[in-house]
């Protein structure tokens, strides 16, 4: 099984029996209100709140009315290393986040994973989220108390993050490989780049195929091709960034542009 897994679905009448996973289950309603019983506690998640089932937990569902979620299933392995990044040591103890909250960032990262999925984004965007979602809960929403630390060298390890980026940002980088040549964590490296860029990995990517993707537009390349030279899914894909770049569509710049 994949570290993460996300679902979207619909339902009218749903009745899902008593069960307990092994994974971690974060859902956002996205639509309606769901009833869910977690180990024997009555629950009523509204539109636009989460609701988290801990591994092992009993829980069961009964609803009369409409309702849709995105749900994201995460290994337990998966949770405990980003969770020890946090705490900067091995954490082998299980956590436990609340079962029901109300948190924009949460609701708005699930709303990029949906985005990141449906167009089949590069794995770090969707890695990126987890660990921020996962940070949040932890720090927010469990009994740990996490100190963020400044122990990490940040400029000897920014250059290397860089340097490594400029020279294979056309390619399916991850997070994994960014935590592989500088030693430090997913997490760190995701906090110590918003603290140099105010941008995420994947953001300073997709800055660095925008600006290589101009430079084929400039030399009269269809936008089909320009897209995937320049590392995006597909045109749509591409169009999409694009515009939160520059606020209008490739075609429309190229209008004005060129």
């Amino acid at each position: 099984m994949k570290n993460y897994i996300l679902i979207k679905n619909n339902f009218i009448e749903t009745e899902f029996k008593p069960h307990i996973h092994e994974s971690f289950s974060i859902g956002k309603i996205t639509y309606g209100e769901c009833k869910v019983t977690i180990n024997k506690n009555k629950k009523l998640v509204k539109n636009n709140e989460i609701r988290i089932i801990n591994p092992l937990e009993t829980h069961y569902v009964e609803n009369n009315t409409e309702w849709s979620y995105i749900n994201l299933f995460i290994e337990k392995d998966y949770v405990y290393n980003i969770v020890s990044s946090l705490l900067n040591k091995e954490h082998k103890l299980s956590i436990k986040f609340s079962n029901q909250i109300k948190d924009l960032t949460i609701s708005n990262l699930f709303n990029q994973l949906s985005e990141y999925f449906y167009y089949r984004s590069d794995s770090i965007t969707i890695e990126e989220n987890i660990t921020q979602i996962v940070a949040i809960l932890t720090k927010k929403y469990s009994s740990l108390k996490i100190t963020e630390t400044s122990k990490i060298n940040c400029n000897y390890h920014i250059k290397i993050l860089v340097d490594y980026i400029y020279a294979y940002y056309l390619f399916d980088i991850k997070l994994q490989d960014l935590e592989n040549i500088t030693g430090i964590s997913k997490y760190h490296i995701i906090r110590i780049f918003k603290q140099y860029f105010s941008l995420t990995p994947y953001q300073f990517i997709v800055k660095l195929r925008i600006e290589h993707a101009l430079k084929l537009m400039k030399k009269g390349y269809p936008l089909s091709i320009v897209a995937v030279e320049s590392g995006f899914f597909d045109q749509s894909h591409f169009i999409k960034e694009f515009k939160k770049v520059y606020g209008i569509s490739p075609f429309e710049f190229i209008k004005i542009s060129f």
